[in-house]
């Protein structure tokens, strides 16, 4: 009864925070939302679907599954801001149980993502998707099973962890291979079939569909069920075991003797769109235009090359293996370079692959790109990420998911627009996406004239000694 009592408490606070600021619960679908209003309706003819109806009935599971990957993978920055302000300290003095601590937090991100879904499923429903209430109950509690397990899991690597900069690379690294060996948007073939076997996601957008489809007694619904349930609880265990209970010592302050002020649920964290934050979400827009504009290029780039839809597919296998390069270069690259240099170059790297792209029709040339093109596009997600919980602090959760939410809103629907006027036009596909190439200029020119070139860097960071001079760039010398 402890257990449950202190997590109802936890689960409380962090659940008022979230209602004092309901628009982060509408930013964190729009993302889905445009998948489902301007991906959703080229289904039925990719997927030989009889009718639209059953191309959304394929379509709508996977991206709900997405939507509880991503909308709990990353809730370990807000931790991370947290732990920085002594937030989770005063938390561990109290007689609340470590294992509450953490239920608690991931309970609210379960909430938050069964009212997403729900949100998304009603939008489907008007363009002819049909569902009934038992089975679509059992997909949430599914979906339910992936928020916890991966809510619990990105705490838990926060906690160890304790920067920004080491979590956003890994979660990243991780977050990549996993949607695209989940066959959340397209039905898998061949080897990448085989190797999906080994990914739980992909077992629970089989059932998810299975549920969806009508049919809760196929087997992968109860055999996902069995295998997000067992992750789930050892997920929760190492979790607790991962946040250490507090010292005696830290029941008082170290300066004034006193005992820490109680927890209050009365500070909510504020958003400040300052002119860091505003190129921030440039820099991710970035990205996010060649990301959403190269999937209509993929069929158009087979065309050319008179290749068949297999071998078309290793450029989302290029994706996913540069998507792993650059989460585990990035932060050595920081260390030697500073946030912002790395942040830049990765843009610059952004552009010059996707010149290659468009210079090169030849299969080789174009699979090298998109490798490069993801690595350095990883290092900007992972870079914005921690600039943007670095820079924000306590609002880092808040300001991640309207940079997120901005880049699909700005780059998702114009991406694919641009590019189908050029194809319209007769130029190809080539005009079209090398508009980012013109796009990252334009931002870095911006912030070179406003003296933000290094503002998303933390001096403090690459200082080793009290009073030495630091290593930074233009404009952050001096002493730490």
């Amino acid at each position: 009864m402890k257990l449950l009592r202190d997590t109802w408490l936890i689960f409380q606070r962090q659940m008022v925070l979230v209602l004092r600021n309901p628009v982060w619960v509408v930013i964190g679908i729009l993302q889905p939302l445009y998948f489902l209003l301007l991906f959703g309706p080229l289904l039925k003819d990719a997927l030989q679907a009889p009718t639209t109806a059953d191309a959304y009935r394929f379509f709508v599971p996977g991206l709900l599954v997405m939507l509880a990957m991503f909308g709990s993978m990353f809730v370990g920055f807000g931790l991370i801001a947290e732990l920085r302000a002594g937030v989770i300290e005063r938390s561990r003095v109290t007689p609340i149980s470590r294992l509450a601590l953490m239920l608690g937090r991931a309970l609210r991100d379960v909430a938050t993502l069964v009212v997403q879904a729900a949100l998304i499923t009603v939008l489907a429903i008007p363009f002819g998707l049909t569902v009934r209430v038992g089975d679509v109950l059992l997909a949430y509690l599914m979906l339910g099973l992936i928020g916890l397990m991966l809510s619990a899991a990105s705490n838990a690597i926060a906690l160890k962890l304790r920067s920004e900069d080491a979590l956003a690379p890994l979660m990243n690294g991780v977050a990549q291979p996993l949607l695209l060996l989940s066959g959340i948007l397209l039905p898998l073939t061949g080897w990448v079939a085989t190797v999906a076997d080994f990914n739980p996601f992909s077992w629970a957008v089989d059932a998810s569909r299975a549920l969806f489809a009508g049919n809760p007694g196929d087997d992968s619904v109860w055999q996902a069920l069995l295998i997000l349930g067992a992750l789930t609880a050892l997920t929760l265990f190492w979790s607790a075991r991962r946040s250490p209970a507090a010292s005696a010592e830290s029941c008082v302050s170290p300066l004034s003797g006193a005992r820490s002020a109680p927890l209050s649920v009365r500070t909510v964290p504020q958003l400040v769109h300052d002119r860091v934050t505003l190129l921030t979400y440039a820099q991710l827009g970035l990205w996010g235009f060649f990301l959403y504009g190269f999937g209509p290029v993929v069929p158009l780039l087979r065309d050319e090359q008179g290749t068949t839809a297999a071998v078309a597919s290793l450029h989302s296998t290029g994706l996913a293996a540069g998507a792993l390069i650059g989460a585990s270069a990035f932060p050595q690259l920081v260390r030697r370079l500073g946030r912002g240099s790395v942040l830049w170059l990765s843009l610059a790297g952004v552009a010059g692959a996707v010149v290659v792209l468009c210079a090169f029709e030849v299969l080789p040339a174009t699979l090298a790109a998109a490798v490069l093109v993801s690595t350095f596009g990883t290092m900007v997600v992972t870079g914005v990420n921690a600039a943007l919980a670095d820079h924000h602090g306590t609002g880092a959760t808040a300001a991640i998911s309207e940079a997120n939410a901005v880049a699909a809103a700005g780059a998702g629907v114009v991406a694919p627009i641009v590019i189908g006027l050029s194809v319209s036009a007769g130029f190809g596909w080539r005009p079209g996406i090398a508009v980012v190439v013109g796009l990252i200029a334009l931002v870095a020119l911006v912030g070179f004239l406003f003296g933000y070139a290094y503002r998303l860097w933390s001096p403090s960071r690459r200082c080793t000694r009290s009073g030495a001079r630091c290593r930074a760039p233009t404009g952050w010398r001096g002493r730490c």
